[in-house]
C-alpha cells in the first residue's frame, strides 16, 4: 500500500500485448499507447456525461430523491474526471498502475476459470472491457462467481475491488476488499482494505488495519525486513495525517534504520525514506534537521537516477522550498530554477510538479525580482 505515493522509476516495460497468467490461459493485455488512447476516449465520455447529468439536474421538476441521486452521480463522475486528468498528465504512472491491476484481475479470472470452467472468450471479453476503462462486465462476472463458494467468493470480491479501484469508485472498492478480508483474512484483501480506508479519510480504521499488517509482516518476514519497512512507512503517513507528527518522525526513522540494514545507504528507496523525514521536519519548522537529510538524499539520487530525472528535480525543488521558508532566497532561486528546467524538459506540459515549482519561483520573484535573471 503506497499511502503517500512517490514517483520513482519512470521507464515503461511495455513488452508484448500478451501476458501469461495463472492456469492454462493466455489473455491479451494492453500496450502503453492503447492505454493512453483509452484514457483520452474515456475522458471525453465522462465530460459528456457530466454535461448531460448537469442539464438533467437543472432542466426539470425533480423529486428530492431524484436530485439526491443525480447529485451523487455527478460527484462520482467528477471524481472520475479528476482521476482521468491526472492520468493524462502522468501517463507512465497511470499505465503502470493499470497494468498491475490488469494482471491481478487476469490471474483471478484464470484461477476461477480452473474451478468453474469459465470460457476463455468470456474472460477475454471482460478484460478487454476493463482495458477500455469500462467496468460493468468484470463486475458482473465476479458478482456471479461470488455465489460459488467461499474461496471463489474471496477471489471474486478481490477482483471486484481491483475493478472498482480502477474505476475510481472508492466506496465500492472499500466494500469489496473488506468483504474479501472478512471472509478469509486474505492478506492482499487487507492491503486493499487499508488503502481504501485511507483514501476515504478513515484514518483511524486504516491505522488499525496497518497494525494488523505489521504483525503479519513481522511474523512472516522478520522484524527488520523490507516488508516491515513498507508497512511502517504507511503507518508513518497515517500518523502524519492524524497530526501525530512526533510518532510519524519516529516511524520514518525506523524505516531508515531498516533500509540501512537491508538495501543499504546507496539505494533509491533509502533516499525516499530520507526525503519523507526531511519533508515532515521542514513542514514542522525543524529546518536544521531537514537540510542535511535533503543533502544526503541528493547524493544518493545523483548516483541512482541521475541529475536530469524528474524525481531529482522534485528533490531540488523541495530543498529550494526549505530555503524559501528560511528566507535564504538567493540559495533557493538556483535550486528552483534548475528543478524547473529539468521538469519542463522531461515532463508533459502542465504537469503538477512543474506547476508547483513555477509557483514557488513566482513567490520568490515577488519578494526579490532581482533574482529572476
Amino acid at each position: 500500500m503506497k499511502l503517500g505515493g512517490k514517483n520513482t522509476d519512470q521507464t515503461i516495460n511495455d513488452g508484448s500485448n500478451n501476458f501469461q497468467v495463472t492456469g492454462d490461459y493466455t489473455l491479451n493485455g494492453i500496450t502503453f499507447e492503447e492505454h493512453k488512447k483509452a484514457i483520452a476516449e474515456k475522458d471525453v465520455k465522462i465530460e459528456k456525461l457530466i454535461e448531460e447529468k448537469t442539464r438533467a439536474l437543472h432542466s426539470a421538476e425533480l423529486s428530492s430523491d431524484a436530485i439526491a441521486s443525480l447529485t451523487q452521480e455527478l460527484n462520482e463522475l467528477r471524481d472520475q474526471h479528476a482521476a482521468l486528468r491526472k492520468m493524462i498528465q502522468d501517463p507512465v504512472t497511470a499505465y503502470r498502475e493499470h497494468k498491475e491491476r490488469e494482471t491481478r484481475i487476469g490471474n483471478i479470472l484464470c484461477d476461477i476459470g480452473l474451478y468453474n470452467a469459465l470460457g476463455h472468450n468470456r474472460m477475454q471479453a471482460a478484460l478487454d472491457d476493463f482495458n477500455a476503462l469500462e467496468y460493468q462486465a468484470v463486475d458482473d462476472l465476479f458478482a456471479e462467481q461470488e455465489q460459488q463458494g467461499i474461496l471463489i467468493a474471496v477471489k471474486s470480491a478481490m477482483g471486484r475491488g481491483l475493478n472498482a479501484e480502477n474505476a475510481v469508485r472508492w466506496h465500492d472498492a472499500y466494500a469489496h476488499y473488506k468483504r474479501a478480508y472478512d471472509l478469509m483474512g486474505d492478506i492482499d484483501a487487507l492491503e486493499g482494505y487499508a488503502r481504501m480506508a485511507w483514501l476515504l479519510g478513515k484514518y483511524q480504521e486504516s491505522l488499525e488495519l496497518c497494525e494488523i499488517q505489521l504483525t503479519g509482516a513481522k511474523d512472516t518476514h522478520g522484524e527488520e525486513s523490507e516488508q516491515v519497512a513498507a508497512v511502517l512507512n504507511n503507518l508513518a503517513v497515517l500518523h502524519e495525517n492524524l497530526g501525530q507528527f512526533d510518532k510519524a518522525v519516529s516511524l520514518y526513522h525506523h524505516v531508515i534504520e531498516i533500509g540501512r540494514k537491508t538495501v543499504g545507504e546507496d539505494h533509491q528507496s533509502f533516499a525516499a525514506g530520507l526525503i519523507n523525514i526531511a519533508g515532515l521536519c521542514r513542514d514542522l519548522g525543524r529546518y536544521a534537521e531537514a537540510e542535511p537529510l535533503y543533502y544526503q538524499a541528493i547524493e544518493i539520487m545523483l548516483k541512482t537516477i541521475g541529475g536530469d530525472h524528474p524525481d531529482f528535480a522534485k528533490l531540488l525543488g523541495n530543498l529550494g522550498v526549505l530555503y524559501f521558508y528560511q528566507e535564504r532566497f538567493s540559495e533557493a532561486a538556483p535550486l528552483l530554477k534548475q528543478a524547473l528546467a529539468i521538469q519542463e524538459a522531461k515532463l508533459p506540459v502542465g504537469h503538477p510538479y512543474t506547476e508547483d515549482t513555477r509557483q514557488w519561483l513566482e513567490k520568490l520573484y515577488a519578494k526579490h525580482p532581482e533574482l529572476r535573471d
